[in-house]
């Protein structure tokens, strides 16, 4: 059975979860267009010096943010989804309750860390020496934890409709507020966006909680927080270590290079990276939809139907990953031109290379899920720690932009390639216990 075939089979097997599909997969074109709008306008509008402080900032922010998260975007999906399902409703308000809680301790011990060892920390957040910048940066790792928490609560309760609608709004707020902002800065940029994320996720929140009384203060019961605690930290705590260096992952090659190559550098290298990330949600996107599918087959036991489809699975990836790069490759100067600035052509060379780890991260983002589907074993975490280790020990080896394109590339090799062996050692394994 052909890869559309089967997404077509999985949509038609009920209107619900077609309508979830249509939602999540039309929200993340249209989040996807807004996030090249937002990179277009402020690598048009800012310095490439500022651009390269903005790039550094946006992704140091995507580590600390989710450290103030605090694995609430699994463990509230999780939990509400299956208080849900047993219509226990008294639980869902204690989650949400209790999760609010821990995001809110989270954020306030991220912040008094950032106070002690402000020193240190300065320059990696920010690229620069600058104290308020710093603090804009943290504010704003904040606001995108918070929102970040909305779309979480809107899954967990199986609402694709508003789960789909905040995060338009939001990003389509992020885009407006760059093409108003009369004097655009890298400051006045993160001032802007944290107050839109907060005051956008306080609305959203008040509204739920006055139309179904569902969360925030009403019906929750204190004897039952001490309890709920426990569970969302023995669920979220295994978890958090291999997150935390999958976002490692994409945040250290520019916090890196700021501290290493002037801000120019950094922001023409930014400029590969964000090519990169234009190809793979495409494979991230294939491994939702089609992850309960997979995760079903095993449940019930029926393994050899899941390794047949992620086998097919995996020729697809390896040839939409390779169609993707080699057109990317050729058209390299008109996307530069059309997503960013004509002052970014210098970076087709260092993108260019970078693109030849869309196919590896293809690799990890398809057997990432199955892996965990499969086996207790923290594989994904293992993955990540030493790819992420060998990023670190390339970075440190490198001099040129090339050097670090080539570092990043042979890093992603070593995440895919460690991804396809684990998954055919858990083959192997499956297969001589039932021999």
């Amino acid at each position: 059975m052909s890869l559309i075939n089967i997404i077509k089979q999985k949509i038609l097997t009920g209107s619900s979860f077609r309508k979830d599909v249509l939602w999540s997969f039309s929200t993340q074109i249209i989040v996807m267009l807004l996030a090249f709008g937002i990179t277009k306008v402020a690598s048009n509008r800012l310095t490439v010096d500022d651009f390269g402080q903005y790039n550094v900032i946006r992704r140091s922010v995507s580590v600390i943010s989710y450290i103030m998260l605090a694995g609430m975007g699994i463990t509230l999906p999780r939990y509400l989804a299956f208080f849900q399902g047993g219509r226990n409703y008294r639980k869902m308000i204690d989650l949400t309750f209790s999760s609010i809680i821990f995001v809110g301790a989270a954020s306030i011990i991220t912040c008094i860390v950032g106070i002690v060892f402000s020193e240190y920390l300065i320059p990696i957040v920010t690229g620069s020496p600058d104290v308020s910048v710093y603090w804009i940066a943290i504010a704003f790792a904040f606001g995108t934890a918070v929102s970040s928490f909305l779309i979480a609560y809107y899954r967990g309760v199986n609402d694709f409709k508003k789960y789909s609608i905040s995060q338009i709004v939001l990003q389509m707020l992020l885009f407006l507020s760059l093409v108003l902002i009369p004097s655009l800065s890298v400051k006045s940029i993160f001032v802007t966006w944290f107050i839109v994320s907060v005051l956008l996720t306080l609305s959203f929140f008040l509204f739920e909680n006055r139309r179904n009384k569902s969360i925030l203060l009403r019906g929750f019961r204190t004897t039952q927080i001490q309890g709920m605690m426990k569970i969302i930290s023995l669920y979220t705590t295994p978890r958090l270590v291999g997150d935390f260096f999958l976002f490692s992952f994409s945040a250290f090659p520019v916090v890196y290079l700021s501290q290493k190559m002037s801000m120019s550098d950094v922001a023409y290298y930014s400029v590969g990276l964000t090519v990169v990330n234009m190809a793979t949600p495409v494979f991230s996107f294939l491994g939702i939809v089609l992850l309960p599918y997979v995760s079903g087959a095993i449940s019930k036991g029926n393994f050899g139907d899941a390794e047949h489809l992620i086998g097919r699975l995996a020729i697809w990836y390896i040839i939409l990953a390779l169609l993707m790069s080699i057109a990317f490759w050729l058209f390299m100067p008109a996307i530069i031109n059309i997503f960013f600035s004509p002052d970014y052509l210098v970076s087709k060379e260092y993108s260019r290379i970078l693109l030849l780890s869309v196919l590896p991260q293809s690799m990890y983002l398809l057997y990432r899920n199955p892996l965990d589907a499969v086996s207790t074993t923290p594989f994904n975490t293992l993955i990540l720690v030493v790819s992420c280790a060998a990023l670190v020990l390339l970075f440190n080896n490198s001099s040129t932009l090339s050097d670090y394109s080539y570092s990043f590339v042979i890093a992603s090799v070593i995440q895919g390639g460690l991804s396809v062996v684990a998954w055919y050692r858990l083959k192997r394994k499956y297969y001589s216990k039932k021999s």
